[in-house]
């Protein structure tokens, strides 16, 4: 009889042990659980964080600063005329070398060189020239991606901070300009 209650007996200790053990089994997965929860929750927080940043750099590689603006910038420019009247016209094309300089205090230097030639009805050929160097001083003011300065002459900036560009067209006296402002490296 007592082998019976033995055998009885170890399939209950079995069953009450394997009971004892689902608990823990149940915790540990639990404490798994909650772990991995955690890590994905910190995951998570950098994630928004590294997204929050990347909105921020996105952000300020379109919104110009004016210290940005600060230093000196590569001028070169473009300008065409044609003029015509009863029995006339004349053409004539000009070319800007120079540079630009901004400081910090909203002021800035403007030092060009400007060379064309002229073609005129009647003439026999085309006369070219060479203006000597002329220095222009004013303040400038910056809004949003437009830069202007108080010559009135309004530049807008493209997001690479790096080239700023002006064309216009003037239809009363035929004229067209193109400028492209390149920034230099700072020394």
């Amino acid at each position: 009889m007592g082998s019976v209650r033995l055998a009885l007996w170890a399939p209950r200790c079995a069953l009450v042990a394997s009971l004892a053990l689902l608990p823990f089994t149940a915790s540990a997965a639990s404490s798994r659980l909650q772990e991995l929860s955690a890590r994905v929750d910190a995951l998570s927080a950098q994630l928004a964080q590294l997204q929050q940043q990347q909105g921020a750099r996105q952000a300020r590689a379109t919104a110009v600063l004016p210290s940005d603006i600060v230093g000196t910038w590569t001028l070169k420019g473009f300008q065409s005329e044609l003029h015509a009247g009863v029995g006339s016209w004349q053409v004539s094309s000009y070319v800007y070398n120079g540079t630009v300089e901004f400081t910090a205090d909203g002021k800035y230097k403007l030092t060009i060189v400007e060379s064309g030639n002229r073609l005129t009805n009647g003439g026999e050929a085309v006369s070219s020239y060479v203006n000597p160097e002329a220095v222009a001083r004013g303040k400038w003011k910056l809004k949003g991606n437009d830069l202007t300065l108080d010559s009135g002459l309004a530049v807008k900036i493209d997001a690479g901070l790096s080239v700023m560009t002006m064309a216009s067209a003037n239809p009363a006296d035929n004229t067209n300009v193109m400028l492209v402002l390149t920034k230099q490296p700072a020394p």
